[in-house]
């Protein structure tokens, strides 16, 4: 008996449960380890938009790509709607697998996230390991370290090589903010008991930074990733090519709060909008208005 004769006995099962699942059943499955999504929707419409997590494989590559697909758990294969995934979970039970098809599809998946990023799932899961989770940690460690023996924050190192490791893009910006907002409240507490920071002077560049950042943050979830990761690279181009400039000359000389609150508004927008510090970019452009950089500095980076 060939595949072909065992396909109508797995296109209609004795109970549709065994062919079918939901998306709020999925969702509970993706969570706890147990099921693996796998779209099956062809290149020309991943690129358009995809969902960020499980696996993607077009429904006609399938057959010669068996050995990526995952035996030890539930595969949940999914297109926009169900013409195609209720076919291909057909084949893959043929083959053996445990298959089902995601009914309504990734539109109606959509739907049911409401916009939830699934993320990372916990130790334990099945899909992160201790070790992972070790990389993460060295990884923040070390460039944390790395970076402030240079008086600079580390997200904007960090982000890029956490996604490059595997984070997901929004979870690798959230942690670079945090890292580097922590840091600058630590050392903004150091210079304040020292005497290098004085309040007077960075009022300003404080309160437009902490209203800035935190609204770039939330306004990078309407933005796409890959406008995000442009930005991202645009940043780093600049910080490196000003670190390169030795001798900045002062354009205008200023120290009034207007020009102040426009630095630390725009740049902490910007860092916000990409999950990096913004220091490596404020301190030339207070440089440009005449401030002197080895006297008592008048605020620090942005978070």
């Amino acid at each position: 008996m060939t595949d072909l004769d065992l396909l109508p006995a797995q296109a209609v099962p004795a109970r549709m449960s065994e062919v079918r699942i939901s998306a709020e059943a999925f969702i509970e499955k993706w969570q706890a380890g147990s099921c693996e999504l796998l779209d099956i929707r062809v290149a020309a419409e991943t690129r358009v938009w995809k969902m960020g997590f499980g696996l993607a494989i077009p429904a006609d590559e399938i057959a010669g790509r068996l050995d990526e697909l995952p035996r030890d758990k539930l595969l949940v294969l999914a297109c926009p709607n169900t013409d195609r995934s209720g076919i291909v979970r057909s084949y893959l039970a043929v083959k053996g697998f445990d298959a089902k098809y995601l009914m309504g599809g990734l539109l109606g998946l959509a739907d049911a996230l409401e916009g939830q990023d699934l993320g990372i799932p916990p130790v334990g899961s099945g899909r992160v390991s201790l070790f992972d989770y070790g990389l993460y940690f060295g990884l923040t460690l070390t460039l944390s370290t790395l970076f402030a023996a240079g008086g600079v924050g580390s997200a904007i190192g960090l982000v890029p090589v956490l996604e490059t490791a595997g984070l997901p893009l929004a979870l690798a910006r959230a942690l670079g903010l945090f890292v580097n907002t922590t840091s600058t409240i630590v050392a903004a507490g150091v210079h304040l008991r020292s005497g290098l920071l004085k309040l007077r002077h960075a009022w300003p560049l404080v309160v437009s930074v902490l209203v800035a950042t935190p609204a770039g943050a939330w306004a990078s979830q309407f933005v796409a990733p890959d406008i995000v990761r442009a930005v991202l690279a645009a940043f780093l181009i600049a910080a490196s090519l000003l670190i390169l400039v030795s001798h900045r000359p002062v354009i205008a000389r200023s120290h009034g709060a207007a020009p102040l609150l426009l630095i630390g508004g725009s740049i902490g927008a910007l860092s916000g909008l990409v999950g990096v510090g913004g220091g490596m970019l404020m301190v030339p452009a207070l440089v440009l208005l005449g401030h002197e950089v080895r006297s008592p500095p008048p605020a620090p980076s942005a978070p």
